[in-house]
């Protein structure tokens, strides 16, 4: 049984079902729900232009499976693993480490459970129905069970098979879960057995005895409960003073329970008089699962990226398993213990030989959230780089849509890209802004990092490369953009900013001149001398600031709507709105044979918006997810849109006229 704990970021979450890392990032200064809409949006057709010339959008491909959340193994020694993710079910043959299915939930997983003879696999999902029951070989959902409409977070079939449990939320509200608890049914036709009131707020994991007479329940309430399966009575409690507890399970012998807890310890207990009999201090961070080995040996996933192996009960370290570079939320041991996997926000699932410690394998793919991209290199076959919330740039081949390169050095996610294709002043670079208040320029030729610009005291959102090359400008929340030379890496202008800034831009053709957006609105500044040159928009927060490609009109938007404005005069040409916030914007570089000025815009609920900037036309609805749309780019020839997504994932189209 694996499960989520739950857990706010400071707009937005990212998730861990197995267990509850630390929140994830979200764009800097979106205006973002903490919850995005759990129903996919439907793709709207493109439209053909006001000018009568044929417009086609086709996607031509994805990368990306979403971060993971949860994971399960199978049981009775079959080598198949269910990965739960943003994305769906992910199905893997862990002998041959290659994927063999996937189940399309059309909803976040948040939990996983394997019902004894592995032939049903129940899914936590957001949304209703809560939990779906599938025939894993046929791949086909075979029940559904309302309940949690907010979330499932924990499962867990009984020994017999017969009930299965399940805890989550009710309804999730501004103000956090409405409402919620855990309950009975059974598996065969959804129907209700037990509801276990009594935890004071959500909760996030169960799990069955060994003999299936006992369930225990954890919840953000500090305590762990039992109940008595037969009847639904409460049998005891267990406080955890002062932490959230996310993760519970019983000893394969059912004399002991371990619960992970929110401040870094894992407490075992006695588990038939509720004895303590220790609290380790097992994880710098959150302890995100427990899990027993068939022999007795317990394992904890914590967001400090570590795996730890403990003897019970004396509580000794055996053992830690490093290799991950995120947090863990996810673990599972084998079902004859010689191995345990591992699932991580790094993208990988890792497997490890429990004797040794040994990594024996790892399957990447599950991306971190997608918080910014930028096509890199020149001529017909350029590179797509990806930032990463777990603070890595991938480079993807659009072609073959694989990955060819992994870049690391940020310790914070990466917000903004902007690449500088070379000219007569400088040679090529691709600029990288940092939650972790730098900004690095990388060499494409052996992608090393040519400089690190430092200064910024805080995350660093927003990054743009001057028209000839010669400067980087950045924007951070710490309310300042600063101007550096490319050349020697001297910052050689700060500009206050009255308030945090979330994206930047150069004017093309426009020297040093620059546009931000910001918790004060959009402004133009003269970069080198930090002059104001006008306030574009003023007393309103601004997400987004793009310039077409001749430098003549300049979009900005935030909540729900874009404005268009004219450079030279200042005055807004027109407004495009919508009942979401915008998350980024994109112009195309250039029109083709006679085609509009084509903008792009990322949107909250997951559509990518393609508009006609003369008309203030919609052309077409992009739909790849229903979950924020973060980045987008355009490649250099204007014929291929990238968007990168809250989900962990990318999807490209190929633009026609």
């Amino acid at each position: 049984m694996r499960r989520a704990r739950f857990l706010l970021g400071v707009l937005l979450l990212l998730l861990g079902c197995a267990g509850r890392p630390s929140p994830g990032p979200t764009p800097a200064g979106a205006t973002v729900s903490p919850w995005p809409t759990p129903e996919p949006t439907a793709t709207a057709l493109p439209q053909a232009t006001d000018q009568g010339m044929a417009f086609q959008v086709e996607e031509v491909g994805s990368y990306g499976k979403g971060w993971v959340t949860c994971l399960a193994l199978a049981p009775g020694g079959r080598p198949l693993l269910a990965v739960g993710s943003v994305a769906g079910v992910y199905l893997y043959d862990v002998a041959a480490r290659e994927e063999v299915g996937h189940l399309e939930t059309r909803s976040v997983v948040w939990s996983l459970a394997f019902s004894p003879d592995g032939a049903r696999l129940a899914v936590g999902t957001w949304g209703s129905p809560g939990v779906q029951v599938w025939e894993v070989e046929a791949g086909r959902q075979q029940q559904a069970i309302s309940g949690y409409e907010g979330g499932v977070f924990g499962l867990a079939f009984s020994p017999d098979g017969a009930v299965l449990a399940a805890a989550g939320c009710a309804r999730w509200t501004e103000s956090g879960c409405a409402g919620g608890g855990a309950g009975l049914w059974s598996p065969a036709d959804g129907r209700m057995l037990a509801s276990l009131e009594g935890h004071t707020d959500w909760v996030v994991d169960v799990a069955f005895s060994p003999d299936g007479q006992t369930l225990a329940t954890a919840s953000q309430d500090g305590s762990v409960r039992l109940w008595e399966v037969a009847t639904g009575a409460l049998r005891g409690v267990l406080e955890v003073p002062g932490a959230a507890v996310r993760s519970v399970a019983f000893s394969p012998d059912g004399i002991f329970l371990a619960a992970g807890a929110g401040d870094g310890t894992v407490r075992l207990w006695k588990a038939a008089t509720g004895e303590t009999v220790q609290v380790l201090t097992a994880h710098r961070g959150a302890v995100n699962q427990v899990a027993f080995s068939p022999g007795g040996t317990m394992a904890s996933a914590g967001d400090d990226g570590l795996v730890r192996i403990w003897e019970v009960p004396s509580g000794r370290a055996i053992r830690n398993l490093s290799g991950h570079t995120w947090a863990v939320p996810a673990l599972a041991f084998s079902p004859d213990g010689e191995f345990l996997v591992s699932a991580s926000w790094d993208g990988t699932l890792r497997g490890w030989d429990v004797a040794s410690g040994r990594e024996l394998w790892s399957i990447g793919g599950h991306l971190a959230n997608v918080t910014g991209l930028a096509f890199v290199g020149g001529g017909d076959t350029p590179l797509l780089a990806l930032g990463l919330a777990d603070g890595s740039i991938r480079l993807l081949d659009p072609g073959t849509v694989r990955e060819v390169r992994a870049l690391y050095g940020h310790t914070g996610a990466v917000r903004g890209l902007a690449f500088f294709p070379g000219g007569p002043d400088a040679p090529s670079y691709l600029a990288s802004a940092s939650e972790d208040h730098t900004v690095r320029l990388w060499e494409p030729a052996g992608w090393q990092v040519r400089q690190t610009l430092v200064g910024h005291a805080d995350q660093v959102p927003g990054v743009a490369v001057s028209p000839d090359g010669v400067w980087v400008a950045s924007g951070s929340r710490d309310g300042t953009i600063r101007l550096w030379e490319v050349a020697t890496g001297r910052e050689v202008r700060k500009i206050y900013a009255s308030g945090a800034v979330y994206d930047i831009a150069f004017v093309p053709g426009g020297g040093a001149s620059l546009a931000s957006a910001s918790e004060a609105g959009v402004h133009l500044w003269d970069g080198t001398s930090g002059r104001l040159l006008r306030e574009v928009r003023g007393n309103a927060v601004a997400q987004a600031v793009a310039f077409s490609s001749d430098g003549r009109v300049l979009a900005s938007g935030g909540a729900g709507q874009i404005e268009i404005w004219d450079v030279e005069t200042g005055r807004m040409l027109r407004t495009m709105l919508r009942q979401v916030n915008l998350l980024d914007l994109a112009f195309s570089p250039g029109a083709h044979h006679g085609s509009p000025l084509l903008l792009a815009s990322a949107w909250q609920d997951g559509l990518v918006v393609l508009w006609d900037v003369e008309t203030g036309r919609e052309l077409a609805r992009l739909s790849g997810s229903p979950y924020g749309a973060f980045a987008l780019a355009f490649s250099p020839d204007g014929r291929m849109l990238a968007a990168g997504y809250w989900e962990g994932t990318v999807r490209l189209w190929r633009i026609r006229w």
